[in-house]
């Protein structure tokens, strides 16, 4: 028994030894993203610029603290995860909607408070499952209280209001509700496991093991269509389902789950019109590019414009999406982080190396982004990004450059063409020539007159002109 005990002493020391190893190689890309966003603001870094990932990391190191002496065996990578996760979106929130960010860390201060207030008082977990079912009735109670008193933003009865005080008792139930399904999965596995019957070749768990799918996916309706939130209906429905199989390992529970959330939709489509245009512009954004799906349309050109290699903290347009800061976070960091068009000239000295170029002639496809960024405005001209991106044009023969565009009826006066041109809708496709011209002509310096002057000619063969002019109008 000592023995046992030694060991699993040294266990625990040894994981909360690689979750501050963890946590220290975690504070170096938080603090690293923070400063890049405030250089590029033009504010000086200092202690007092770095006070947000600064004190988040001293949250984090006192949460450190207090799982070492109250819960030793805890997983090692959760904490560090949520650090990294954290420290990104309170950055990305700061350079996208200043005013609402300090209230983003103030809720992460308490929810980091909560948690070490939870492992003082709850020393075992025995003690949720005789509470379960309170639990899980509070659970349910938040999730449909936005139903009676909720209030409506962005389309969605997610809120409730308190005052000046706005918050989604959702995000709340749903930690309870995990709470009550591990209590109660835990309790009756063995029933839900082995409670079968034969239909045909098949074995099925009988019916009235259905009983808590049934309700779960009667909650997961009642938000879809009364809440108007799609996601958080089929998100908390496809957690109790992972959940049931984890618990279970029964196949059928998954087949059966999925066959309900099928009839469910397909209901939801034909019945209720505000789910309906959800399933349409995720089917295809682009029939209403300026309207109802012009959120995911933005979305899906500031992830396009990011690429690979991302436009840089600050430098991006993700404030094109509407609500970008909370509803497409994702977007505007995807825009936004990127390594890969300046590490090649770290990396190589050249922001074309000939094995960038045989990867991409040997690929199905290649897939071109924004490149450059500040560190590498002080290059000489042939050694800047943005002559990767003309090298691998040339080299792969990318000769036509393809622009759609639309303009957006708020837009429309501010527009240099004239308004009966533009008419109530304008959507043009620009083709546009990528390797001859201005990008590839003779360029220099010379004396004329003993004044200097400069030249950039733009020279076209007959042969350039018809293939672009080939694929404009082959279109």
């Amino acid at each position: 028994m000592n023995a046992y005990a030694a060991a699993s002493s040294s266990h625990a020391v040894s994981r909360r030894s690689t979750e501050l190893l963890l946590l220290c190689a975690a504070a170096l890309p938080v603090l690293l993203i923070y400063a890049m966003y405030v250089v590029n603001t033009g504010t000086e870094l200092s202690v007092a610029t770095l006070g947000v990932p600064l004190g988040l990391l001293g949250a984090f190191a006192v949460a450190h603290i207090a799982i070492r002496f109250l819960a030793p065996g805890a997983d090692p990578a959760i904490l560090p995860i949520v650090f990294v996760l954290s420290g990104i979106g309170v950055t990305f929130v700061t350079r996208l909607a200043p005013d609402e960010a300090v209230g983003q860390v103030m809720w992460l201060f308490l929810g980091v408070v909560a948690m070490v207030a939870t492992l003082a008082v709850v020393r075992s977990l025995d003690a949720f499952t005789r509470y379960k079912y309170t639990i899980g009735l509070a659970g349910l109670i938040l999730l449909i209280l936005p139903m009676i008193l909720g209030v409506e933003i962005g389309g969605s009865k997610l809120w409730l209001r308190i005052g000046s005080l706005t918050f989604q008792p959702g995000e709340i139930a749903k930690i309870l509700v995990v709470i009550f399904l591990a209590s109660y999965l835990s309790e009756n596995r063995e029933l839900l496991s082995a409670s079968s019957r034969k239909v045909g070749p098949f074995t099925i768990p009988r019916l009235r093991m259905f009983a808590p799918m049934f309700v779960m996916w009667g909650v997961a309706l009642l938000i879809a269509v009364f809440e108007r939130d799609l996601g958080s209906a089929v998100l908390f429905f496809t957690i109790f389902v992972v959940m049931l199989y984890v618990a279970t390992g029964r196949a059928s529970y998954v087949v059966v789950s999925l066959a309900l959330l099928a009839i469910g939709g397909a209901l939801c489509y034909m019945l209720f019109n505000h789910i309906r245009v959800r399933f349409q512009i995720w089917l295809d954004p682009f029939a209403d590019p300026s309207g109802s799906g012009m959120q995911i349309v933005q979305s899906l050109f500031s992830l396009a414009d990011g690429g690979l290699i991302g436009s840089g903290i600050g430098k991006g347009m993700p404030t094109l999406i509407p609500v970008v800061e909370s509803d497409f976070i994702f977007s505007a960091i995807g825009e936004e982080m990127g390594l890969l068009g300046g590490s090649a000239i770290d990396a190589t000295g050249s922001p074309l190396p000939q094995a960038t170029i045989d990867a991409c002639k040997a690929a199905d496809s290649t897939l071109l982004g924004a490149v450059g960024g500040p560190k590498w405005d002080s290059l000489p001209g042939d050694k800047r990004p943005e002559k990767g991106l003309l090298g691998i044009r040339e080299a792969l023969g990318l000769f036509a450059n393809l622009r759609p565009a639309v303009i957006f009826p708020e837009l429309k006066e501010a527009s240099p063409l004239r308004a009966d041109i533009i008419g109530d809708k304008l959507d043009i496709m620009v083709v546009r020539e990528l390797t001859g011209g201005i990008y590839f002509g003779e360029r220099g310096r010379k004396t004329i007159d003993g004044q200097e002057a400069a030249y950039d000619t733009e020279m076209y063969s007959v042969p350039e002109i018809e293939r672009i002019a080939r694929v404009a109008f082959d279109m």
